[in-house]
């Protein structure tokens, strides 16, 4: 039996990487960000442009949207590029291309 694919997003940073390291074990993982993953195949995309990681979601069964700006000292624009408009985007992708589980962790954003 084929393994089941995963995506990440934001797949390169403290909890992509850990996390990735775990899941590649059992599934097929496979990463989107702006640098390239230590761990797992990677489309070097910016996550703000759907046209650049829309093609990273074909034949996925599952994405781990992770990707943002988690500094507390970020400008609203630059939170609203990175953790709005990814989670935007990636959920779009993932319906345009039938992914059919999106899991989404919040940033420290959340909170205020």
């Amino acid at each position: 039996m084929a393994k089941k694919k995963v995506l990440i997003t934001g797949v390169s940073g403290l909890v992509g990487t850990i996390l990735a390291g775990s899941l590649k074990k059992t599934y097929e993982v496979s990463g989107v960000d702006l640098k390239e993953s230590s761990e797992v195949p990677t489309l070097k995309a910016d996550c703000s442009n759907i046209e650049e990681i829309l093609p990273a979601f074909s034949g996925i069964d599952t994405v781990i949207d992770l990707a943002s700006n988690p500094s507390q000292y970020s400008e609203w624009d630059i939170i609203h590029d990175v953790n709005l408009r990814c989670t935007s985007n990636a959920l779009e992708a993932s319906k345009i291309c039938g992914v059919q589980r999106v899991i989404f962790a919040s940033s420290n954003h959340a909170t205020g």
